[in-house]
């Protein structure tokens, strides 16, 4: 784990509890009879049954604090470790899955086509036309389209791309961007429209949404929105995010996605006209496939694995992802090779400085695009992320509450947490690794939390230490 991390727990954590743990007897010693009378009964437990009874309220507070921000930055840690070190490698990435190609607008290319002011819409065209002929199983277009370029006339040809895009061809997903909003202001997104909104779109045309969640203490991008609610030209507009909607439309096709539609239109903002953004309908999960997605979740059940970084290890190999720059496409068109689509999701998207579309992520910086692929094949692959089943949590608890608490008995309170804590490196470290490339997460903040208040409230300093009522310390 990362120092930040062992130094936080293992040794801060417990000096600032051991604090309040001081200050806790003191109040008990000042309590007068009452005081003494729970000391007094606290003197009468064995050793191993106070530290089963101190066990097992840690673990009680845990669960009920667990939205709290230190407990859920715990969790976030040891998570982002537990994705770093697969990342990029066969052991996450099975290159027998679905394959994604990343079509890079990279700085190559930016630097080729004379550093233009957007994305040019006349090579944006050929890639979408090379990713059509080559047979992708969908592709996605991470370009804003929501104002005119320069140039009129590569628009309209864009436009006439887009709006004759044939219902037999893959599925083409774009993206609407929302409105900024100024200081102050509140109500319900506003999604942008298109400079071909006036125009009918065939069915294998799709718009989605590529809004994700930073975390404020870091800006790290580990969360995301599977439905956002707003508003298109005055109307109540749910868009999905792009790996929601190509998760319907891998499992259960376009027919999947029409109902999925359906559902959506009942949600979001009643009056569009309205300072606030009213009710979103209540609706709290999706079934489509063989899937049941929860939209009503906020922790792990959001979270991305991430299983590209955008600057792999040297030596390493990314299976089932290709990334090839566009300008080197563009100049093998056309005759290139389709082989790198075939059956593959495509993203194009930009990663060229100027693009400004760069994002922090627990395993690096990378571009928009790049978060895109990571999402559509987190949930595609992984599905949401998921905690064991209760039954094996309170196992698994019970056993270690009633294992620390013997530590804690019989051995200094260091000792102790050594051992647990090589208890949890040696054995629930290699399980959780397991059980993480299947989309279950074992939290391991918990049990190491735990550990830290339990030797901060076992501590043989504080265990020795003599009140005034003439009783043995109530945590001995």
């Amino acid at each position: 784990m990362n120092l930040r991390f062992l130094i936080r727990w293992f040794f801060v954590i417990p000096m600032v509890l051991r604090g309040l743990g001081k200050l806790m007897l003191s109040l008990v010693g000042a309590g007068g009879r009452s005081g003494k009378w729970i000391a007094g009964l606290w003197v009468r437990l064995p050793h191993f049954v106070q530290n089963v009874l101190i066990g097992t309220l840690i673990a009680v507070a845990i669960h009920l604090g667990h939205g709290l921000g230190p407990v859920r930055a715990t969790e976030d840690l040891a998570m982002d470790w537990m994705n770093r070190l697969p990342v990029d490698t066969r052991w996450l990435n099975d290159s027998k899955g679905q394959g994604y190609t990343l079509l890079d607008m990279d700085q190559a290319s930016f630097d080729a086509w004379g550093e233009p002011f957007h994305v040019p819409r006349d090579p944006l065209a050929k890639l979408i036309r090379y990713a059509t002929a080559g047979g992708a199983r969908a592709i996605v277009v991470d370009v804003d389209l929501s104002r005119s370029g320069t140039d009129a006339a590569a628009d309209q040809a864009l436009a006439g791309l887009i709006t004759g895009y044939p219902s037999q061809a893959p599925d083409l997903i774009l993206l609407r961007t929302t409105r900024a909003r100024a200081p102050g202001e509140t109500g319900p997104l506003q999604w942008r429209g298109t400079f071909f909104d006036d125009r009918s779109l065939s069915d294998a045309v799709h718009f989605a949404h590529p809004r994700y969640v930073k975390d404020r203490s870091d800006l790290r991008l580990r969360r995301w929105h599977l439905i956002e609610r707003g508003c298109l030209n005055g109307q109540p507009t749910a868009l999905p995010s792009v790996q929601l909607l190509l998760d319907v439309l891998l499992r259960a096709g376009r027919e999947g996605w029409r109902e999925v539609q359906g559902r959506l239109a009942e949600t979001g903002p009643h009056d569009c006209a309205a300072a606030e953004g009213g009710d979103h309908g209540g609706l709290d999960h999706l079934n489509y496939g063989d899937r049941s997605i929860r939209l009503d979740a906020h922790g792990v059940d959001q979270r991305v694995i991430y299983s590209y970084s955008n600057s792999p290890r040297e030596g390493t190999v990314s299976p089932g992802l290709e990334r090839i720059s566009a300008a080197a496409l563009l100049k093998h068109l056309p005759g290139a090779s389709a082989e790198p689509v075939r059956g593959r999701i495509v993203i194009i998207g930009a990663s060229y400085d100027a693009s400004r579309d760069r994002h922090e992520t627990p395993v690096g910086s990378m571009p928009g695009a790049l978060v895109l692929l990571n999402a559509t094949k987190s949930l595609n692959q992984f599905g949401q992320i998921h905690g064991p089943s209760t039954r094996s949590v309170l196992l698994t608890e019970t056993g270690l509450i009633l294992l620390m608490a013997w530590f804690f008995s019989r051995f200094a309170s260091w000792w102790a947490t050594l051992m647990t804590g090589s208890l949890i490196i040696l054995i629930l470290v290699p399980v959780s690794f397991w059980w993480f490339r299947y989309g279950v997460w074992i939290d391991l903040a918990a049990p190491i939390l735990a550990m830290a208040v339990h030797q901060a409230f076992a501590n043989p300093a504080m265990t020795r230490h003599r009140g005034s009522s003439g009783v043995r310390n109530p945590l001995n």
